[in-house]
């Protein structure tokens, strides 16, 4: 009301209603717009945390919201990655999806880590390695393939946070494989909507939380990319971590 008032002020009665219907329409897209998000929230995420509804990606289980694959696929396009390396392989059909992005592009491989094999995943483009994602031993092995890290041209790395939801093991995870991050690409912390972001309330810390201490910590290694989030919603919200040239 106090801007409305000072409009009529600064620019007479006959502007504002002049344009009064176009700010009413755009009030109303917002309304419907707001709903609209409330219910795929409502619903999308009842069936997938509370229910076990999830897709698939060549006959194998893909946990993912399929707005947040788009952007996936958009960004995995964008950034052509040498390596891609998720955590939490669960049934693999994440690391599919990734890999078969990468048949389009004609280069890269996915390293995907989980504490099981629930899965055995022959696909040439992926490599699966069991064990703890934040283990020294798990971070030698597969920093010991790409010896070329430490080199002048080193390979492009996007890193995909999927597993132990805990604030602990998600910020440890973070610092494992953060810093293998080129400027330009991602580093995606996956489910930042648990605890209450806005879903799962009683979730305790999670991601989310997990992002935020991070980037109080490291402000100037990352920037969290809101224009990823472009769709109705997003299980990763300021989850797309973007690094900065030069970061440190």
């Amino acid at each position: 009301m106090k801007n409305i008032r000072r409009i009529i002020k600064e620019k007479g009665l006959g502007y504002v209603l002049k344009k009064a219907p176009k700010y009413i329409a755009y009030q109303i897209d917002r309304w419907q717009a707001t709903k609209l998000k409330n219910f795929y929230y409502r619903n999308a995420h009842k069936a997938f945390y509370y229910e076990g509804i999830y897709a698939n990606w060549m006959d194998s289980i893909i946990c993912k919201n399929p707005f947040d694959l788009l952007i996936f696929a958009q960004i995995i396009r964008d950034v052509q990655p040498d390596y891609i390396i998720e955590t939490g392989t669960f049934d693999g059909g994440s690391a599919k999806f990734y890999a078969s992005i990468l048949d389009q592009i004609g280069s890269g491989q996915v390293y995907t880590i989980d504490i099981e094999q629930r899965v055995k995943l022959d696909h040439p483009r992926i490599t699966q390695f069991i064990g703890k994602s934040i283990s020294a031993k798990i971070f030698n092995e597969i920093t010991g393939i790409f010896d070329t890290f430490f080199q002048e041209d080193p390979p492009t790395v996007m890193v995909i946070l999927d597993s132990d939801h805990s604030k602990a093991n998600v910020f440890d995870e973070m610092m494992t494989w953060g810093w293998l991050v080129n400027p330009g690409s991602y580093m995606i912390v996956e489910d930042t909507n648990i605890n209450g972001n806005p879903v799962k309330q009683s979730w305790g810390e999670g991601p989310m939380e997990a992002v935020e201490q991070y980037m109080r910590e490291f402000p100037n290694q990352f920037r969290i990319d809101r224009s990823r989030e472009i769709f109705p919603f997003t299980y990763n919200p300021k989850g797309f971590l973007k690094r900065i040239e030069g970061g440190q």
